[in-house]
């Protein structure tokens, strides 16, 4: 039991020192995102909706930007350092995992809960009218924080596989960006000569797995389920995955 005791109090002192390494980029962006954020809801709720995918991108590329910190600490020895004053391996990946995705994920949903709940609580569950979709604000803000936990450990995991942050950057980048882009570019050009052929199936599943914060709401769940449930499930999968994943990549990594 004190062992475990003293395993959380070191993963707690390492959150700390990872939560302080970048608090003052993110908690101006904070606090002007809430400002923004705040008018948004108290002139037009509507506004407030069309500012979330621009929010949600820069969110996603801070904690990508973050959690492949740990590749420069592995490039430059600081790692070392850690576990030699007793971190552990799995010390040192939970406390990047949460300090570094979890607990800046949380920071961006309450950037978007407490105004409404202060204004407005109502504006969370009346159902979004932009976009097509046919979800709550509060339901895309969950879909939006279990997508960012998805980026932020795909980033983790190409780090400690490749050792190298830029390209680990750029992955996020890649499926975050370039590949939903691309997606959506070639289903303008031939969804609309195939109809419910093929290539409309195949881009549902690449929405539904690459951007489905936005896009697959105004569509029909690829498994015949409510599309918002469907991408929930397909998400927390895809965490647990990547979770895992980033977990045995950072445990094997040579230091």
């Amino acid at each position: 039991m004190k062992s475990l005791q003293d395993s959380i109090r070191r993963i707690i002192n390492h959150i700390d020192y990872i939560v302080g390494l970048q608090i003052r980029i993110f908690y101006v962006f904070t606090l002007i995102f809430s400002a923004i954020i705040s008018y948004a809801f108290y002139s037009s709720p509507s506004m407030s909706l069309s500012l979330l995918p621009f929010f949600f991108f820069i969110y996603v590329a801070l904690i990508s930007a973050l959690a492949t910190e740990p590749v420069d600490e592995l490039s430059k020895g600081t790692i070392q350092v850690y576990l030699a004053t007793g971190l552990t391996r799995k010390e040192y990946y939970s406390a990047w995992l949460f300090g570094g995705i979890v607990f800046q994920t949380i920071v961006f949903l309450l950037i978007y809960s407490i105004p409404a709940l202060i204004i407005d609580p109502s504006i969370l569950v009346v159902p979004v009218k932009q976009y097509g979709l046919n979800v709550s604000l509060e339901q895309l803000l969950i879909i939006c924080a279990l997508q960012t936990i998805y980026y932020g450990t795909i980033g983790m995991t190409i780090g400690a596989f490749t050792k190298r942050r830029s390209l680990a950057v750029f992955a996020v980048f890649l499926l975050m960006v370039i590949i939903p882009f691309s997606i959506g570019l070639l289903a303008s050009i031939f969804t609309p000569s195939l109809g419910e052929g093929i290539f409309k199936g195949i881009t549902l599943i690449c929405n539904q797995l690459l951007y489905v914060a936005i896009s697959s709401y105004s569509m029909v769940g690829v498994f015949g389920m409510n599309p918002y449930l469907e991408s929930v499930i397909i998400l927390i999968i895809l965490d647990i995955i990547f979770i895992l994943l980033s977990y045995m990549f950072w445990r094997e990594v040579d230091v």
